[in-house]
Parts: structure tokens; C-alpha cells; sequence
């Protein structure tokens, strides 16, 4: 948080603080020394309404500007009742950005159908504002539900344009997920789901991830733990890897995940001690993969197929292959 921007209001209040004491401690000494000794009783006091503070003059310009471009009264007086003590300090510290805020949310007066949802909810506003398309982030919104407030809060850790963007999408369809994992005390796991989904092979990539992280969510604190921790360590290299090889992409969820998955339960489901090696996946990609790693392990057949050459250790020909397994 940059504290800097809270030196125009803290300056104002320690001038009046001071004059407050200054001023208000030999008042108070003189009342105290000319007090009547009688004791009588307090007045009761007369309690009045106090009217809220005026709207500051660029408040209500911004109101105005707001409805001239197509804003409803009542969004826009929301919206600029809430961001007034904002935009005034932005105004003061940094006039450029101030302007550019304000055109950008004054820019939403072309989406109508906003209005409504912006006169219950002004906090979205500037999220809106940072959009290319803020009907998806609407539809997005509106049909949230009890996840509104964990949403809003999830796009505050994201505040940056693109990055809010890529968390709109990645919620679209995996919101409820996030939160039930956000409930198992696993914070920040959204960035799972945050990733290009143009390519081929990322759909596979993204429906595998929901379906094994729903079967895992009911599971161990260990076997929960042990499965993010190997999706945020591999999780980019599968989906790489899924992209750049139809053959893998082809075979990955029906053939290759579920081998993984047994070998791995038998070692209490720890995924992460076989997958230092990406060629792990080339092992199983083999008819015979499983057996080998479950005989041998995957280290020496690894070794005699692909070798290590950093090590000195060089594969066996390819056409020795299937002799060698």
C-alpha cells in the first residue's frame, strides 16, 4: 500500500488536532477553575439530527458528467458518492490519472443495462471500468449469487486489466471449485485456472483439472496437499505439453492420467516424486510403461530408452528398444 497518498488528508487532520488542544486546553483549565462548587444535575441533552456534509464541487461535477454520458441518476450518484474522497485525492497527487479514471467510468454510460446492477453494487464500478468487455464481467456478476462478495475480493488480488480478465474467465466456470478450495484453507489456488485457453489441447487441459481436483477436494489434507503442490510445479508442463502433442493429448485423460494415478496410490498418492522427469510421460506412453515403473522402477528404464546425457549415460537405439523392455 503506498502510504504517500494519505499525506494530503493526515496533513489537514494534525494542523486541526493541534489547534484543537492549543486552542481547546485553556478553554477547558478556565471552565474547570470557574466552576460553582454546587453539584447539580446535567442537563439532559436535546439530541438533534446532524445533516451529512455537502457534496464537494467536483463530487457533484462528477455526477453531472457521469449522467451526461448516459448515466441513471441514481447509479451515478452512487458511484460518485463512493469514489468522491478518492478521486479528490487522486485529483490532487496525480491529475492525469484522476482524468483517466473518470472518462473510463464515464465510458460505462454506453452500457445500459449496467445501471441497475451498479446502483446495488458502486464498488464494481472501476472493475468495470478496467474491462474490454464488461458484458461478460456482468453476466459473470450478475448470476454470482453468495460468491459475489468472494469474487469482487479475488478481482481485488487481480487488479491489473489483463489479469483481471484472465480470472473472469478462468471463474466462469470453475467459481464454485475455487471457493470450495479457498474452504479447505488452500488461498491463492485461482491461479490454477489462470491461463490461456485459445490454444488446442487447454480445454482438455482445464476439464481434467476440475475433474480430478473434485474428486481431491474430499480427500486428506496430505492428499490434497501433495496434489496442488504437484499442479502448481507440473500443472504448466502438462498443459504444454498437451498442446504441443496431439498423440499425448489424444491418449493423456484415458490412458496415461489413470497409470499415473496407480502408480502413484502406491506410494500414498505422492504424484510429485515421479514427475521431476517429464520423460516420465514419454514412459508411459509405452503399452508396457506401467509394468516397467512398477518392476523397476522409472529411473532405469528411463536411463536405457532415453538416457542421460549429462551424466554421460546414452539411450540404447531406438530400434533396441524393444528388446531392451
Amino acid at each position: 500500500m503506498d502510504f504517500s497518498t494519505w499525506k494530503p488528508a493526515i496533513k489537514p487532520f494534525f494542523i486541526t488536532l493541534a489547534f484543537v488542544i492549543l486552542v481547546g486546553a485553556p478553554i477547558l483549565h478556565k471552565s474547570k477553575k470557574n466552576k460553582a462548587p454546587e453539584k447539580t444535575l446535567p442537563e439532559t441533552p436535546v439530541i438533534q439530527e446532524i445533516a451529512p456534509p455537502p457534496p464537494d464541487a467536483d463530487s457533484i461535477q462528477f455526477h453531472s458528467t457521469l449522467i451526461q454520458h448516459g448515466w441513471t441518476p441514481a447509479a451515478a450518484k452512487a458511484v460518485s458518492s463512493l469514489n468522491s474522497d478518492w478521486l479528490h485525492l487522486q485529483t490532487n497527487e496525480n491529475d492525469l490519472a484522476a482524468h483517466k479514471q473518470k472518462k473510463l467510468l464515464a465510458g460505462l454510460g454506453n452500457y445500459g443495462f449496467l445501471m441497475p446492477f451498479l446502483t446495488e453494487h458502486p464498488e464494481a464500478a472501476a472493475l468495470f471500468a478496467a474491462m474490454e468487455n464488461p458484458k461478460k464481467l456482468f453476466h459473470l456478476l450478475e448470476h454470482a449469487g453468495p460468491l459475489y462478495e468472494f469474487m469482487i475480493n479475488l478481482f481485488v488480488l487481480h487488479a491489473a486489466a489483463m489479469d483481471a480478465e484472465a480470472l473472469m474467465v478462468a471463474l466462469r466456470d470453475n467459481a464454485d471449485l475455487i471457493y470450495r478450495l479457498y474452504q479447505r484453507g488452500l488461498t491463492g489456488s485461482e491461479v490454477l485456472f489462470i491461463f490461456d485457453r485459445t490454444p488446442e489441447g487447454a480445454f482438455e487441459y482445464e476439464q481434467w483439472l476440475r475433474e480430478n481436483l473434485m474428486t481431491k477436494i474430499s480427500s486428506s489434507d496430505l492428499q490434497l496437499a501433495s496434489f496442488m503442490n504437484m499442479l502448481l510445479i507440473h500443472g504448466p508442463a502438462i498443459r504444454r505439453r498437451l498442446i504441443d502433442n496431439p498423440h499425448f493429448r489424444q491418449h493423456f485423460s484415458s490412458t496415461i492420467w489413470p497409470k499415473m494415478v496407480r502408480i502413484a496410490a502406491k506410494n500414498k498418492d505422492l504424484f510429485e516424486i515421479y514427475l521431476d522427469d517429464p520423460r516420465m510421460w514419454d514412459l508411459l506412453l509405452l503399452p508396457e510403461g506401467e509394468q516397467l515403473i512398477a518392476k523397476r522402477g522409472p529411473l532405469l528404464p528411463i536411463d536405457l530408452l532415453y538416457g542421460y546425457p549429462e551424466l554421460g549415460h546414452y539411450p540404447y537405439p531406438e530400434d533396441l528398444h524393444r528388446p531392451v523392455i
